[in-house]
């Protein structure tokens, strides 16, 4: 299991959003692009910072000149020189690098963004959402430099090894549009490997559950087109379909949300949970509901309960064999009713929500059973009909500290509750928050992501209905 460490505090600007907020305030340390680019016209660019304490940030930028702009991007952040370094080599035993003056590198991934975008094809969505906040403002201050794209002033499309079937059909498709039939050139497939690779140096076998670079190179109508008739026959898609709706989906939501106010509600909900974050081994009393010092076997039920709430979920027959056990020790702790409820089968409606009822009234002051009935209140009325109060304080009340295990019920009821506002910018804000919690085990940050992935996938089918009655 993840450790917290000695205590963290939940308060961070992420590296996405100190590029995004601070980059272009680090000097330049240097910008390099492959050897031969102007023959090959696809570009390995690398823009490099130096923060104050001498390490690097650096943004990598697959440049596609014939048409396509820019087709992938990466970052690294705050690294060492030596790290840097590293990196910059094993990209130079590939390509061979030569170094350049920024205005070169930032004219060479502005002219392929602007004449990529004269013919549909719009850029990686990291590109727009963080590295080019990596560059200079596309302004008059930055010397206008001449470059060459697509062939003889036509969009062209070069075969790639790295490009699906349907890739290359939707590209050529897109082309038969515009510019129009023999106005575009297509090459044969050659061997482009030493100038088309993929900068991050990992495998790029396909998966066939991830869509995602499928769809980068498409605007928002094109990704509205594969995803209507999905949603058209939501009930009876495969299981292959039902991967590609929800990336569908959740590429198009990516593509409706100001990223403005995504960085905005990024900074708001990390004020919102600012809080010092007790390691896993260090389980405050309050987390089984009594009052610290009053328990003399307090070690070992804390022990026997953490047990059970880590296994209740792969193996739910174990986990009820030790809630007996620890119901018999701990007597009438509202830790009993916590995992007593944590345990219930899902399926029992009914029976969750009788016990729910009960225990909230009976411990009224436990914060866990508080989080799961304001959980179930989100579900069953109109959020615009109550005023939900969501802050730390308001469930925690005078706690400095919390234990992981209370920070996850806390996130799980924080992240229904932004999911009923239906912000899409502060949903994707609070995905980027949770996937910046590092210490925080797998198997939790994929319950907190799966309740606003389905909110996301709800919202944009909902947009999509309300526009066009399916």
């Amino acid at each position: 299991m993840s450790k917290a460490g000695k205590g963290k505090i939940i308060h961070m600007l992420s590296p996405e959003n100190y590029i995004r907020q601070k980059a272009r305030s680090l000097p330049l340390h240097e910008c390099l692009v492959n050897i031969g680019w102007k023959d090959s016209q696809m570009v390995n660019v690398i823009i490099a910072r130096k923060h104050i304490n001498g390490n690097i940030t650096a943004c990598l930028y697959l440049v596609d000149l014939y048409c396509q702009g820019v087709k992938d991007t990466t970052w690294f952040f705050n690294i060492p020189v030596s790290e840097y370094n590293d990196l910059k080599e094993e990209i130079d035993e590939k390509l061979g690098l030569e170094s350049v003056k920024y205005e070169l590198a930032h004219n060479i991934i502005f002219s392929a963004l602007e004449f990529a975008e004269d013919y549909g094809f719009y850029p990686h969505k990291d590109f727009t959402g963080i590295t080019i906040f990596m560059l200079e403002e596309d302004s008059d201050a930055i010397e206008l430099i001449d470059i060459e794209c697509g062939v003889d002033g036509k969009p062209a499309y070069m075969h790639s090894p790295n490009h699906t079937k349907r890739e290359t059909e939707m590209i050529i498709a897109k082309l038969e549009k515009n510019p129009g039939p023999g106005n575009y050139v297509i090459y044969d497939k050659i061997d482009v490997d030493t100038v088309e690779t993929s900068l991050e140096g990992e495998d790029d076998d396909e998966d066939e559950n991830d869509y995602e670079d499928e769809y980068a190179g498409m605007d928002f109508n094109e990704k509205k087109e594969l995803f209507l008739p999905l949603l058209s026959r939501l009930d009876s898609l495969s299981e292959t379909e039902v991967a590609r709706f929800s990336s569908l989906g959740s590429a198009l939501f990516f593509d409706l949300c100001d990223h403005d106010l995504v960085n905005r509600y990024f900074d708001e909900i990390n004020e919102e949970l600012k809080i010092k974050i007790l390691p896993w081994n260090e389980i405050p009393d309050e987390l089984l509901g009594y009052f610290p010092g009053t328990l003399s076997n307090s070690h070992e039920l804390k022990k026997l309960f953490s047990e059970i709430y880590e296994v209740r979920n792969e193996h739910p027959g174990k986990a009820r064999k030790m809630w007996k056990t620890f119901r018999g020790k701990a007597g009438g702790l509202p830790a009993v009713a916590f995992l007593e409820l944590k345990l219930l089968d899902p399926d029992d409606v009914e029976g969750y929500l009788g016990k729910l009822k009960i225990y909230a009234s009976r411990y009224s002051d436990y914060p866990m059973i508080k989080l799961l009935m304001l959980t179930e209140m989100i579900s069953s009325v109109n959020q615009n009909d109550i005023m939900f109060k969501r802050e730390l304080k308001s469930i925690f009340h005078t706690r400095v500290s919390l234990h992981p295990i209370e920070l996850v019920e806390y996130l799980r009821f924080y992240s229904f509750t932004v999911s009923n506002e239906k912000n899409p910018h502060k949903m994707e804000a609070l995905c980027s928050v949770l996937k910046d919690i590092d210490f925080l085990p797998e198997n939790h940050l994929i319950g907190l992501l799966s309740i606003i992935m389905f909110a996301k996938i709800k919202y944009i089918t909902e947009y999509f209905t309300r526009e066009s009655p399916v």
